[in-house]
């Protein structure tokens, strides 16, 4: 829509203020009653006619026309804003013109108040918001770092409890290998030392987990399958049986 003369400095004003500006974005744009609009306008259509102000008010009055013109938009329609523009730019008495831009100076400056006010308490908002921001992460990288040094305890204490015990089970079941392939023990001796291995594989999985007592199998496995069958081996699998007595 066709805008009154306004100044070529208040409408990049006007755009910035009312569509660049990164408090209004956070937010729901900000708009002007139909009469406010038109106190504005009247005045400003008067002030145009008759010249009663200084250079600087008038620059004033030409930005707080622009911005009401698209504030009341807003809220009313371009229709409205139209006829409202076409009501007052006709008929303009310069009698009473210095009344009618006042006014329009007056309700501009009021709004412009407003808009800045607003755009204070959603720059402070924003700032609170970020701080908070911040803040949550700040406890969150806090909380990561306690809960990566808890669990680097655990697995010191982990491999401080689990490395002997292990370490035991290892040499343990390595001898009972060793029996299985080689056959030193008698029956009674040999079923002993199964349930004793047994026994054992069970109360390390509660301890340590499977997968901890499953590698401990197979390095005894693979230990065992490189001693030979002879006076050693009979060594190796007795002296393993008599240390879990």
């Amino acid at each position: 829509m066709k805008a009154f003369e306004y100044s070529a400095i208040s409408i990049p004003l006007v755009l910035v203020l009312l569509v660049g500006s990164p408090a209004v974005s956070t937010a729901a744009p900000i708009g002007l009653d139909i009469n406010t609009f038109e106190t504005i306008a009247a005045g400003h259509a008067a002030e145009q006619k008759c010249r009663t102000l200084s250079s600087g008010e008038r620059e004033d009055l030409a930005t707080h026309a622009a911005f009401a013109e698209v504030a009341a938009a807003r809220v009313s329609g371009s229709g409205a804003v139209k006829n409202v523009r076409n009501r007052v730019s006709g008929g303009v008495s310069c009698g009473s013109a210095r009344a009618k831009v006042t006014a329009a100076l007056a309700a501009g400056r009021r709004f412009e108040q407003k808009f800045v006010d607003r755009s204070k308490a959603l720059a402070v908002a924003g700032r609170k918001k970020a701080k908070r921001k911040k803040q949550r992460v700040a406890r969150l990288s806090s909380q990561t770092a306690a809960a990566a040094q808890q669990k680097e305890q655990q697995r010191r204490q982990f491999a401080e409890n689990a490395g002997p015990a292990l370490s035991g089970y290892t040499h343990h079941t390595r001898a009972y290998y060793v029996q299985r392939r080689c056959r030193h023990l008698a029956y009674g001796d040999d079923l002993r030392f199964w349930k004793m291995i047994a026994a054992s594989h069970k109360r390390l999985v509660r301890r340590f987990g499977s997968s901890a007592v499953s590698r401990a199998q197979s390095k005894a496995r693979r230990a065992a399958a490189r001693v030979r069958c002879g006076h050693r081996s009979k060594k190796i699998v007795v002296a393993g049986l008599r240390s879990m007595r």
